[in-house]
């Protein structure tokens, strides 16, 4: 410091005492055996030839010698007329205190590591003195190659590895404040975080706060820290793992009071669809029998809308994908039943509730399978460009395959169109062709639009729906009058 080439950082010095001295540092949390690597670092620095223009100043302004006879260092040789001796020795820790080799080391076995795999990669058993003799534009593929990279090396208590996401080590760091007392810059720790945990333990008490702490200033009030580039890639990679560590549960719900909202309306429509099923079972009518199952079906569905806003969990997501394939089922089995028998002019009877039944048990097989096959567990933590939560399994396309195990379904509803359409001179196949139309819009939208939507979003839109095409159905249910006066007429014949 003494010396005139590092007049800069003496100036620097002096005039530090003006300024407040809220310094931090980041660095790698120090492996058990890094002062033995450091020893052995110090011993050989002495046997390297200096090949570098900077650290044969360094060495020569350190020690007050001149390293060997050198144009371009011409004045360290005139100002030290000493030579530097073989066998002097540099203690790395009076330059920098809180030098950290392991890093670098660390680095330059990535690269080694990387370079090596590139080469033998793309182009195998090649001279290749630099990147560009192997491929003419390296930097993404060898990028890749680093992240890609894994080894075992001593100064690394874990393998080493890279998170694909923001292309560093998930390791442990320690935040120090920088300070500077004599001349020196020394470092104290104030804590550690642990990036996979999501846990900042502080050094002083060991409490933990989840993404702030705060440190003393020079007039001994505290200052607290916190981060400043919320859209950095650490930011995301901490955010995400507050995400996946706050595991979804049904007790979530009921303290959400929109949830509460949406489940009692849900509720009523439900109780209102089982009054209309009551009122067509004793009433006067055909085919009142299945127009009874199909509100039941709708009663069913409407039940189903509150699990697409329950947070996933393990009851929410089988309700998903049995209750609602069930539900459907049970509301578009007797539509397309009573579509066929208008068409064939056949009168109503019991084989026409066993036939609707068994449509029925059909797509109850057939969602079970989905179920138990699909995946293991029942919710899967996803991040796409769609957000960061918890899902229900197979996570993205979890609302696809929901709606194509209902192909059976989809499928009817076609049919109940096209024996509605030929037999529409009947008074109620106008019914039956409105309800099969939006069964298949119903399906169709959002088979198409819900991957597109992001997943906060998705969920509402899901259940929204829901409870819209049970509503608009029971409605055309009874939209059509000359319907029911057709089922009075016909009551009063028999």
């Amino acid at each position: 410091m003494q010396d005139q080439r590092w007049s800069t950082s003496r100036k620097f010095i002096e005039s530090w005492s003006t300024f407040e001295q809220h310094l931090i540092s980041i660095t790698p949390k120090t492996p058990v055996n890094h002062d033995l690597e450091i020893q052995k670092l110090t011993e050989n620095i002495p046997k390297l030839q200096l090949p570098n223009l900077w650290l044969k100043q360094f060495w020569s302004s350190a020690f007050k010698c001149h390293v060997e006879s050198d144009e371009r260092i011409s004045g360290a040789a005139s100002s030290f007329s000493k030579e530097c001796a073989t066998s002097q020795s540099l203690n790395l820790t009076q330059v920098a205190p809180d030098v950290d080799v392991a890093s670098i080391s660390l680095a330059a076995h990535s690269i080694g590591v990387a370079f090596r795999a590139f080469v033998d990669r793309v182009c195998p058993g090649a001279l290749v003195i630099s990147l560009s003799d192997c491929v003419n534009e390296p930097l993404t593929a060898f990028h890749q190659s680093i992240v890609d990279s894994g080894f075992v090396h001593h100064l690394s208590d874990i393998p080493v590895s890279f998170n694909h996401t923001t292309g560093f080590r998930d390791i442990s760091i320690r935040v120090n404040r920088a300070q500077y007392i004599e001349d020196r810059l020394q470092f104290s720790e104030i804590g550690v975080f642990d990036p996979l945990q999501n846990e900042y333990t502080d050094s002083s008490d060991s409490t933990t706060a989840s993404s702030s702490t705060s440190t003393p200033s020079r007039s001994g009030s505290f200052l607290l820290m916190s981060s400043t580039c919320p859209k950095s890639s650490c930011a995301r990679e901490v955010a995400k793992s507050a995400v996946r560590r706050e595991l979804p549960s049904i007790t979530t719900a009921l303290t959400d009071i929109q949830i509460m909202v949406f489940t009692i309306i849900s509720v009523l429509a439900a109780l209102t669809c089982l009054m209309c099923m009551y009122l067509k079972v004793i009433s006067i009518g055909e085919y009142r029998n299945l127009t009874a199952v199909t509100f039941l079906g709708l009663a069913l569905l409407s039940l189903s809308a509150p699990a697409f806003i329950i947070p996933p969990n393990g009851v929410s997501c089988t309700l998903r994908k049995l209750l609602f394939p069930i539900a459907i089922s049970v509301t578009v089995a007797p539509v397309f039943v009573k579509s066929v028998m208008i068409w064939k002019g056949i009168r109503s009877s019991g084989s026409s509730i066993l036939i609707a039944a068994s449509i029925v048990v059909i797509q109850t097989v057939i969602s079970t399978e989905w179920l138990f096959l699909s995946a293991a567990n029942a919710t899967e933590f996803v991040s796409t460009m769609h957000g960061t939560m918890w899902r229900c399994s197979p996570g993205d396309a979890a609302e696809a395959l929901t709606l194509l195990s209902c192909c059976l379904v989809a499928l009817l509803s076609l049919l109940s169109f096209v024996f509605s359409l030929a037999s529409l001179r009947h008074s109620q196949s106008l019914q039956h062709l409105m309800i099969s139309i939006l069964a298949i819009g119903f399906e169709t939208a959002l088979y198409v639009s819900l991957p597109l939507i992001p997943y906060k979003t998705r969920d509402t839109v899901m259940a929204t729906a829901i409870l819209t095409f049970a509503f608009l159905t029971l409605l055309l249910s009874y939209l059509s009058r000359s319907s029911e006066k057709h089922e009075g007429e016909s009551g009063t014949m028999q």
